[in-house]
């Protein structure tokens, strides 16, 4: 609970985002929809109008359809329009006498489903639209609820308006406090929970009722905010109320024994003490500000392209694209896929028109009308990589994270309304970043894929994959700027992280200009907010397994240092972050086993009384006051979040990052209860590489070189987080032996060759196969004195000499990227180059853990 607390205080600055929106709130009357309308208000946006689903009148008001209701609240309804009379807005209500026919946490939308209670928030919100044009947002109070998020998300998105929610994920007992002092005053009209009496709480106040809900919540783990469907509320007075509500007559329903409901029979309103002067002022913020950057929702397309048997089957289709075709590692159903070439893409969809149009979204335009080539490219490269999917049977929405890379961050906006046509509503998490690519490319894109995952989602199956898909707006994490996720997790442990950038969540812009280390700071943050919400019991970042930070050259100039001394800043920086020190401290996390023994004694403790005063004192308490404090010192040797091991890292200098941020953070992580039974170790070594004569293959570049036919090598510098035979995760470097600002000499070719047989060699002594090594992208950056035709055939050079290294036969080879860079730093050193691993058993690691559980699921 502190955790949580402090991460959200910190998401909490009043920051007005780029665009003050005309929003409608659905309100049922309760707390949370009425403090999500002061959140939005604070944030700056216009509330212009009300939406409320009120059951049928013609059906009977007791219906368990209806009262018990996942996604709408029914309780007091009949009294809803004192609220918009209270707020001197119109208030929309349409009826509902569906019934929820999908209980699955994520929502998918079927055109059969007349009869389902969510569509008939879309016929609110069409309404809404047709009276109120301006709308482009909708607001509501959602803490905890997947289930009404997905759903609220799912109609927004097919509308085209952006869904706020300034609640979620936020810390239970934090919402309750804030809603009591915020001025809210709400009473309990409902009650369905053992410990609440109808006759003795319905219509008491909240602010009466905290003392008894904490301890309801010490004994039997009750939901301060009702969040497990405990009691429900109605709003009488709050800020933003002109005038107060006060019930004149109710009666109390009971629907069976442990559960009652109070109707309103009568009400009025009454006048308010006026108002501070300038109160009004303040809640009505609103200067006009500069153009939208709104983010692009993914929507479900049309038959997004699942190719045929017969395409591949071809008569000479595959040998005719070979020359096209990127290479798919595959270890068991995980396939990784070299990097795609925007331009290679390209010719092979102009050779082969007859496949692109089986591939092809049907909402999308022919190849030879979209306008830039940034959509041609993005295009051919999705398409191609559906193809290729489709030859090992897989489609393309099994893609579980991809890696887009553009020649400018100007591309951004277009290569995301090309990229959502290709996938559905649980797209790929994703990092897109800017780099130095050579012409003809504007784009590359490498791709993580896992076989048959999306149609196990689709019917509710989530231990192979999960994907975490937060569309709202949020003071949680950034809502994903683009047609991507937050998180996905491979099998059940391992966790693989979008690219954060440091925006305040609730506003969706930069912190102050020049605020770089609060923009950092905010990365991880963000890291840490998606982490802690993932299955498994989640992680923190202490269990990172890597992570790359990207900074963007510009980002010098706001700390008034040069890239040497911004890399080294940003290094401590983010080991302070993650490793023992402040971040840990200021965000604790304890461990499963430590949460576990606390809870079990905190009820101990609650239940003292009645078991003491009935003769029968409780012995594991008397044991437990001696043995408190030697439990929680073992606990905290055994927490992996305390320990001293930070994740493998590097800092790569790029151009441009999206929205011109700072930083950006890559990461991936295993959960807190498959670190805390592996333990991982990290690794660093150093090793002299030798001499070597030039090659022929790197002689033909004309790289800048020092006389002679040797080839002068520095040292090569390996960094690795492993579990032997499960999983390696980390970076090797090297540089030739110039001293410090002098790298210009060499052969770049027979530099990262050798390098990539050091870091070969530590992987052997993993005891991991070879077959589980599944990418390598390597990072050059020495390639500015080239010209944009040089670079390009530089970096074939490079990556035909590495594949020629790395191939051994039957093992195959892993996905290569090469890609070029402005500077690379590891281990606080500057390099010539940079090699990334990912190699993993997931088999292993899910049966080692299912067998640690006990054989569970």
């Amino acid at each position: 609970q502190n955790r949580r607390r402090r991460l959200h205080q910190s998401y909490h600055p009043v920051r007005r985002p780029h665009t003050i929106m005309d929003v409608v709130a659905l309100v049922s009357g309760g707390k949370d929809s009425c403090f999500a309308m002061l959140e939005c208000k604070r944030m700056g946006h216009n509330i212009v109008c009300l939406g409320h689903i009120a059951q049928n009148p013609d059906e009977d008001s007791l219906s368990e359809a209806n009262t018990d209701s996942f996604m709408y609240q029914y309780a007091a309804s009949e009294a809803v329009d004192a609220i918009a009379a209270a707020l001197e807005l119109p208030l929309v209500r349409v009826s509902s006498s569906g019934v929820a026919q999908s209980k699955a946490l994520h929502y998918l939308f079927d055109e059969e489903s007349t009869s389902e209670e969510v569509e008939a928030l879309k016929v609110l919100l069409d309404e809404v639209r047709e009276q109120f044009p301006s709308v482009k947002a909708v607001c509501s109070g959602a803490i905890l609820s997947t289930y009404q998020r997905t759903r609220i998300e799912s109609v927004c998105a097919r509308l085209g308006l952006i869904s706020l929610s300034f609640l979620w994920q936020r810390q239970q007992d934090e919402v309750f406090d804030a809603i009591v002092d915020s001025g809210i005053d709400a009473v309990l009209v409902k009650t369905a929970a053992v410990g609440l009496e109808p006759e003795k709480h319905l219509g008491k106040s909240l602010r009466a009722l905290r003392g008894h809900f904490q301890r309801l919540h010490e004994l039997y783990d009750f939901h301060i905010c009702g969040e497990g469907g405990e009691y429900e509320t109605f709003t009488l007075d709050s800020p933003m109320f002109r005038k107060r509500i006060v019930f004149d007559e109710t009666e109390v329903l009971s629907t069976d024994a442990n559960a009652a409901s109070l109707r309103v029979l009568a009400y009025h309103l009454e006048d308010k003490a006026p108002a501070a002067e300038g109160d009004d002022a303040k809640a009505a913020t609103a200067a006009a500000s500069a153009a939208s950057d709104r983010p692009i929702v993914a929507t479900e397309p049309d038959e997004p392209g699942v190719i045929a048997g017969r395409i591949v089957e071809a008569p000479g289709y595959q040998w005719r694209a070979k020359d096209f075709f990127p290479y798919v590692h595959l270890d068991g159903d995980i396939a990784s896929v070299d990097s795609i070439s925007g331009a290679d893409a390209l010719e092979w969809a102009t050779h082969f028109p007859e496949v692109v149009a089986q591939v092809w979204p049907s909402d999308l335009r022919a190849l030879a009308e979209l306008e830039e080539d940034v959509e041609r490219q993005v295009a051919a490269c999705l398409a191609l990589l559906s193809a290729v999917l489709a030859s090992h049977g897989m489609d393309l929405k099994d893609t579980c994270y991809v890696r887009l890379s553009l020649r400018s961050m100007e591309h951004f906006s277009k290569g995301n309304s090309v990229y959502c046509k290709f996938f559905g509503v649980h797209p790929p998490s994703r990092s897109c970043v800017e780099l130095p690519i050579a012409p003809p490319d504007v784009v590359t894109a490498d791709a993580l894929v896992l076989r048959g995952s999306y149609g196990r989602m689709l019917s509710g199956d989530f231990l192979g994959r999960y994907v975490l898909h937060v569309q709202s707006i949020s003071h949680w994490a950034p809502t994903c700027i683009g047609p991507y996720s937050q998180a996905q997790v491979l099998g059940e442990h391992l966790y693989f992280l979008a690219g954060q950038i440091g925006l305040v969540p609730g506003s969706m812009s930069l912190p102050e200009t020049g605020a770089q280390v609060s923009e950092l700071d905010l990365c991880f943050r963000h890291c840490a907010a998606i982490l802690d919400v993932l299955p498994k019991g989640g992680a923190s970042v202490a269990h990172a397994l890597h992570f790359l930070l990207y900074a963007s050259s510009s980002a010098e100039a706001g700390t008034r240092m040069g890239k040497a001394e911004t890399a080294r800043f940003v290094s401590l920086r983010a080991q302070a972050r993650m490793g023992s020190g402040s971040f840990n401290a200021a965000y604790p996390r304890k461990s499963l086993v430590q949460k576990e023994k606390e809870d079990a004694l905190r009820r101990e403790k609650a239940m003292a009384s009645f078991t003491g005063r009935m003769g029968f004192p409780s012995q594991a308490l008397a044991e437990s006051e001696e043995e408190e404090d030697e439990a929680e010192e073992g606990s905290r040797e055994e927490d992996p979040s305390l320990s001293d091991c930070v994740a493998p890292f590097a800092v790569v200098f790029l151009p441009v990052l999206p929205r011109k941020c700072s930083f950006e953070v890559e990461m991936q992580a295993l959960s807190e209860l498959a670190y805390g039974r592996y333990k991982p170790e990290r690794h660093r070594d150093a090793v002299q590489l030798e001499l070597a004569e030039r090659e022929a293959g790197g002689g033909q570049i004309p790289w800048p070189q020092q006389g002679g036919p040797n080839v002068p090598f520095g040292r090569a510098a390996v960094d690795f987080l492993h579990v032997p035979g499960v999983l390696v995760f980390g970076n090797a470097s090297a540089s030739f032996s110039a001293g410090e600002g002098d790298h210009g000499a060499g052969d770049l070719v027979s530099l990262v060759s050798r390098c990539a047989k050091v870091l070969l060699s530590k992987l052997r002594g993993c005891r991991l196969a070879r077959k589980h090594l599944h990418q390598l992208r390597i990072f050059v950056p020495s390639l500015a004195t080239l010209s944009p035709s040089l670079v390009r055939q530089a970096l074939r050079t490079v990556r035909e000499r590495v594949l020629r290294d790395l191939d051994d036969g039957a093992a195959g080879r892993p996905a290569v990227s090469v890609l070029p860079c402005d500077e690379v730093y590891h281990l606080e050193r500057r390099e010539d180059v940079l090699l990334q691993i990912a190699a993993y058993d997931l088999r292993r690691l899910d049966a080692d853990m299912w067998v640690h559980d006990g054989g569970h699921v």
